[in-house]
């Protein structure tokens, strides 16, 4: 199976650059940063693009380099599920995953380095309250919050103001 990640210039309509391998099994999760009217960021910081896979890790690459800048895995679990996703914040200091044990995960993507092998120390948080695998994340553009939607049907709001 592909493990690739094709990256499509829309402007020119055709695949720009390819990332061979970038996943143990193939990606099934991509997410890109969203301007907000409510943060002002530097151009520079929509270069960067995450990926998910059910090998358990989450990657922040950017488009400009074609490198993985950091890997998550440890915080959360994904090892059968290819319905979850992940999401930048508003202001990209962080980025949250769903999980298979019933949580969202919360990582702080300032404490990334190309020498760290495991995400824990950048782990921000853990969000509970699911009695089912959290399939979806998103950050509020407005707010410091963060909204989850599980397989048990649920919604859950969480302050994300105190990581």
């Amino acid at each position: 199976s592909n493990r690739s990640i094709s990256v499509l210039d829309a402007t020119i309509g055709a695949i720009s650059r390819i990332i061979p391998n970038a996943h143990d099994k193939p990606p099934h999760c991509v997410a890109l940063p969203s301007p907000s009217p409510f943060v002002s960021l530097d151009s520079s910081h929509y270069d960067m693009f995450l990926s998910a896979a059910t090998d358990g890790i989450v990657c922040l690459w950017d488009l400009r380099t074609q490198r993985s800048i950091a890997r998550f895995k440890g915080g959360h679990v994904n090892h059968r599920d290819t319905c979850m996703n992940t999401c930048f914040s508003p202001c990209m200091r962080y980025i949250a995953t769903g999980s298979e044990d019933r949580k969202a995960v919360i990582y702080d993507i300032r404490h990334t380095s190309s020498s760290t092998s495991s995400s824990t120390n950048m782990m921000a948080g853990k969000l509970s309250g699911h009695t089912d695998t959290v399939s979806s994340v998103m950050f509020n553009p407005m707010y410091p919050q963060l909204v989850t939607g599980s397989y048990d049907g649920a919604i859950h709001f969480f302050s994300t103001d105190k990581l």
